[in-house]
């Protein structure tokens, strides 16, 4: 009787943190650093410690700019996928070849300034977003790639 009772509560918990997630209560960002900058740049409106799905949909500018005294990498940007409706994307520093941002359509200005390894930018079709690069790119630019 213990066992099923165990499962039945385990299978309620599960089952409640799906619920939240679909209902925008709680979006688990992947990577560290972004979520630390989302929390930085008070995408939490709430300020409830967690970046909800209507949070993340209703920043319309996000950077992940370094300091000094906070430099963090980003290792990945697949939790941009939250952010439909950004309009400007600072990328922060990085060593990913690769930054998609074919999720955010409304994109006006990228700037992968600090990107030092950007091979190819993956846009969303339509989007022409102007583009900031590194100044010291020895006149090879990104690749842009546009995604349905």
């Amino acid at each position: 009787m213990k066992k099923i009772l165990l499962c039945v509560l385990a299978l309620m918990g599960v089952m409640s943190n799906y619920v939240m997630a679909q209902n925008g209560c709680n979006t688990l960002l992947k990577d560290d650093s972004i979520r630390d900058f989302c929390m930085r740049n008070k995408v939490d409106a709430n300020k409830d410690g967690r970046i909800s799905l209507d949070e993340a949909e209703a920043t319309t500018k996000l950077s992940l700019m370094n300091f000094r005294n906070f430099m963090r990498n980003v290792k990945s940007y697949e939790d941009l996928q939250y952010f439909p409706n950004l309009e400007y994307f600072h990328a922060g520093f990085s060593f990913v070849r690769t930054v998609d941002v074919s999720c955010c359509p409304k994109l006006k200005e990228l700037d992968v300034s600090d990107c030092q390894m950007l091979r190819k930018i993956v846009l969303a079709e339509g989007c022409n977003p102007e583009i900031k690069y590194p100044a010291a790119y020895k006149g090879v630019q990104a690749k842009l790639i546009y995604k349905k």
